[in-house]
């Protein structure tokens, strides 16, 4: 993360870390979006429980997919390739003091 370090912040780490790939192998199978841009977006759940909703309602409207780490996939009305995954935030026990990250 070479542009945070130019501007005298640490580099974010997200877990899991982003996949970067090249534009010829970025596209994902069966999407109708084309060029550059965001080729895949995961959204965080908070709980099974609304996970299960969202899962009744795509369902409805779309193909949806499991993979083995409980991501649930399917692509929008725009054919752009989407998911949802439970997410759990992690709370912090005090505030950052200025230039401080408190994320490992």
């Amino acid at each position: 993360m070479k542009v945070f370090s130019q501007w005298g912040r640490s580099a974010y780490s997200p877990s899991p870390p982003p996949i970067l790939r090249l534009l010829a192998d970025a596209r994902v199978e069966g999407q109708k979006l084309e060029g550059f841009g965001v080729q895949q977006v995961i959204w965080g759940v908070p709980s099974q429980k609304y996970m299960d909703r969202l899962i009744a309602e795509l369902r409805k409207v779309t193909k949806v997919s499991f993979d083995a780490d409980g991501t649930v996939r399917y692509f929008d009305c725009d054919g752009i390739s989407s998911g949802i995954r439970l997410f759990h935030k992690k709370g912090y026990s005090r505030r950052a003091r200025p230039g401080e990250q408190l994320w490992q």
